[in-house]
C-alpha cells in the first residue's frame, strides 16, 4: 500500500473498530501486509500461500466466530 492509502485503511480500520466490529484479514498468495495485520490483530490475520492454507483460515475464523456469544 502507498502511504496515502495506507493512511485511509487505517483511518477506516480505527472508525470501524469503535464501533465494536471485529476484523479478520486473509492475505492470500501474498506476503503479509503490516498495515492490514495491525488493523485486525495477530490473533484475526491469517496468510495463505494455497487453497489448502485458504481452508484452514476460513476454518479457523468460523470456529472462532462459533465461540462468540452475543450479550447485552
Amino acid at each position: 500500500m502507498r502511504h496515502s492509502s495506507s493512511a485511509r485503511f487505517t483511518a477506516a480500520c480505527n472508525e470501524v473498530k469503535k464501533k465494536n466490529i471485529t476484523v479478520w484479514v486473509i492475505s492470500f498468495g501474498t506476503s503479509a501486509n503490516p498495515v492490514m495485520q495491525d488493523c485486525a490483530g495477530a490473533d484475526r490475520y491469517f496468510v495463505a500461500a494455497d487453497t489448502a492454507e485458504l481452508d484452514e483460515a476460513f476454518a479457523t475464523i468460523a470456529k472462532r466466530m462459533g465461540e462468540l456469544r452475543v450479550t447485552r
